[in-house]
């Protein structure tokens, strides 16, 4: 018996993120979406989503209440951190393996498939997920199982898919294969580490791969871990601390930062 709601059995794969808005909230989607403040230790469930298991989960960095959820063929949209829409991308039966939400805009998004034509591997959306727009001229016949878009600020994507790492070049509108020195071999994840400039590369079955990403942006920022306030607060009145880490290569004029909460 493995119990039942957040204990509750999930898909083989149960995705689950923890949110760049606080790295104290974690959130796991099983039946439906739960999410934790404290780290694991309570969770709160989201509102219903029809289907089965959830099988793929995107947290939107810009906006904490935006929150996209797969249930294998068909996709789900939050947009206030609690009730899910059924929104309708043109994958037909093709599993949706990774959901990338732009890190500063909640409405730009991609989508991952994973099918063995070569008409439909990669869709993008600019508005939510109210329409979509095919960018796979180029991708091989085997399922894409993640991406990491917009690496350089610039349209730069890298995917892995069940043959390597292939590269999108926003110039010429299409993908290439870009694995030399890995294995032909299934590629699980792609993580972006922007202090290395290195792409990290996750296999099935061979270990990890890091390659070189071009030159960093001239601008780009990120957010550190939140230092004020931790856990649970009363005040009317908080003031949020963070860091703030300049991943460009030129001097931070200016900031803007949106934040949000849940509760009273």
């Amino acid at each position: 018996d493995v119990g039942t709601a957040v204990d509750g059995q999930g898909a083989w794969l149960t995705p689950w993120a923890a949110s760049q808005f606080n790295p104290d909230w974690v959130y796991v989607a099983k039946d439906k979406v739960y999410r934790s403040t404290d780290r694991g230790t309570h969770w709160t469930a989201l509102g219903d989503i029809p289907g089965g298991d959830c099988t793929a989960m995107g947290l939107c960095p810009s906006d904490v209440a935006r929150i996209y959820v797969a249930k294998e063929f068909r996709l789900y949209r939050s947009t206030d951190g609690l009730t899910f829409d059924e929104l309708d991308p043109p994958n037909g039966f093709s599993w949706i393996q990774d959901i990338e939400v732009s890190p500063s805009d909640a409405d730009h998004l991609w989508l991952t498939l994973s099918n063995y034509n070569d008409d439909i591997k990669v869709i993008e959306s600019v508005d939510g997920g109210d329409s979509w727009t095919n960018v796979s001229d180029g991708l091989p016949p085997a399922p894409v199982n993640c991406i990491a878009p917009d690496v350089d600020g610039a349209g730069l994507h890298y995917a892995g898919t069940d043959v390597g790492v292939y590269r999108f070049d926003p110039v010429e509108g299409e993908w290439s294969r870009h694995s030399a020195g890995l294995p032909n071999v299934v590629v699980r994840d792609l993580v972006v580490h922007a202090p290395s400039g290195r792409l990290g590369a996750a296999t099935y079955g061979r270990g990890m791969y890091t390659l070189e990403l071009p030159a960093p942006p001239v601008v780009d920022a990120a957010l550190g871990r939140i230092r004020n306030p931790r856990g649970s607060m009363c005040d009317s009145v908080s003031i949020p601390l963070l860091p703030v880490y300049n991943l460009g290569t030129a001097p931070i004029q200016q900031l803007h930062l949106q934040y949000g909460h849940f509760g009273g």
